[in-house]
């Protein structure tokens, strides 16, 4: 049953009509949310091939013929293997007398779409991994030419009998919705321009798109073919989209046995369903090398860089607080010998961390004590050396604050005893003198 937003009965083109001035119609080979494809004949070389005609409703407007015209010429140089290249384009009359409609001439590819083949289960990984890579292949041809797809999905891949991938439908988003997103017109227009359950997050909330937002699509379709479902679903058009939004992708492995999915698949498929553009793969080239490498080592994973930052916010244990280490001074003065007890000293050479082997004065053993003392040590060290006590015997007070310069030892003047031992000499001279007269 035809409804309001698909081509009527009347306007459908009938067996053996004539189009676009050599392609004869031979039947309907199915339709979708853009148009109905027929199966045609080129009478000039007798090649089959598909015709593209779009429905009425999307042609009205004035705006979409122009850029039809335009975008046709640009898909018309897309060139691969796994590229459907458009053969000829242009306008075709309207069996029921309305504005004439668009039509596309593309090759008759032989073959199931992948969507048809993904509705029997999932997919082996090598099977699944080498229909991507020719995915990748088409999209860098039409990257290269700054055509965006906008719209892939497994509906718009075609698998054929040896089991090659061919992407069609390039450039369509573009001509129906001139390069936006589409996502207001997803209910009133049947999804035409994008189906949310492949829609990246900033085509769900209608940023300006570039190459990266099909990486993105090629994320879930390659999470689809490894589980056979979907990673974000919903109720509604609307809860999908909110799921690209907000949720995170699961893990591919989670959904299926244990060492069925290799750990380097399943990476790219997170970096490719990353929900900031920058964090996925910068071009289709590179998502492909890093396909291909991930067959010669599938056990080294690719990085994820949304899921390093997940992993790098977990709360770190604290270290455990180190001791204080000893000082410089500290450790370049260990303990000496004692050193051997002279008259002269007493027992200071005890206290002082000096190399009694060698002759010391008194002086430097006060002086080299008063270092010792004045050397900052860390709280939970002892003391190497105690500083010397004094003639009574009793050690000096030590001064509430640290001293901010060594401390002059005064040295004694020898001068004054000499004199005194004169003067007494010279009156016991005098007085044995006075006592003999």
């Amino acid at each position: 049953m035809d409804g309001p937003l698909s081509t009527s009965a009347k306007e459908r083109l009938t067996a053996g009509q004539i189009v676009l001035g050599k392609y004869e119609v031979e039947g309907v080979l199915g339709e979708g949310g853009t148009g109905v494809v027929y199966s045609a004949r080129d009478r000039t070389s007798g090649g089959d091939v598909a015709l593209k005609v779009m429905h009425p409703h999307l042609a009205s407007e004035e705006q979409v013929r122009g850029r039809f015209s335009r975008e046709a010429a640009i898909l018309r140089r897309l060139e691969g293997p796994h590229v459907c290249r458009i053969l000829e384009s242009g306008e075709v009359e309207n069996p029921g007398g309305g504005e004439p409609l668009l039509c596309l001439a593309l090759p008759r590819i032989p073959g199931r779409s992948l969507d048809h083949i993904l509705a029997e289960g999932r997919l082996p990984e090598a099977r699944a991994t080498k229909l991507l890579r020719e995915i990748l292949e088409a999209l860098e041809s039409a990257h290269g030419h700054d055509v965006i797809h906008r719209d892939l999905k497994p509906h718009n891949v075609i698998v054929d009998d040896e089991g090659h991938a061919t992407v069609v439908d390039f450039g369509l988003s573009k001509i129906l919705n001139g390069g936006g997103t589409g996502t207001t017109n997803l209910t009133a227009l049947n999804m035409v321009f994008g189906t949310p359950e492949y829609m990246s997050p900033e085509q769900a909330r209608g940023d300006d798109l570039d190459n990266r937002c099909d990486l993105y699509a090629c994320g879930v379709m390659l999470f689809e073919m490894l589980t056979g479902e979907l990673p974000f679903r919903g109720r509604t058009p609307l809860a999908v989209l909110t799921a690209h939004l907000t949720d995170d992708p699961p893990l591919p492995e989670s959904r299926v046995p244990a060492g069925t999915i290799s750990p380097a698949v399943s990476a790219i498929v997170l970096r490719a369903l990353s929900k900031i553009p920058d964090n996925r793969y910068p071009s289709a080239g590179a998502m492909r090398s890093a396909l291909e490498r991930a067959e010669v080592f599938p056990d080294e994973p690719d990085d994820v860089p949304e899921r390093r930052a997940v992993v790098a916010k977990e709360p770190e244990p604290e270290p455990e607080p180190e001791a204080a280490p000893p000082t410089k001074r500290t450790a370049e003065l260990p303990l000496a010998p004692k050193a051997k007890s002279d008259p002269k000293i007493g027992e200071t050479g005890k206290s002082a961390t000096f190399d009694a082997g060698k002759s010391t004065t008194a002086h430097e053993l006060v002086h080299g004590a008063t270092e010792l003392s004045l050397t900052p040590k860390p709280p939970s060290s002892r003391r190497l050396a105690e500083p010397p006590r004094s003639e009574s015997g009793s050690r000096p007070r030590s001064s509430s604050k640290p001293p901010t310069s060594k401390r002059e030892v005064p040295k004694r003047d020898h001068r004054w005893t000499f004199a005194w031992i004169l003067v007494i000499g010279a009156s016991v001279v005098v007085g044995v003198v006075l006592g003999l007269r």
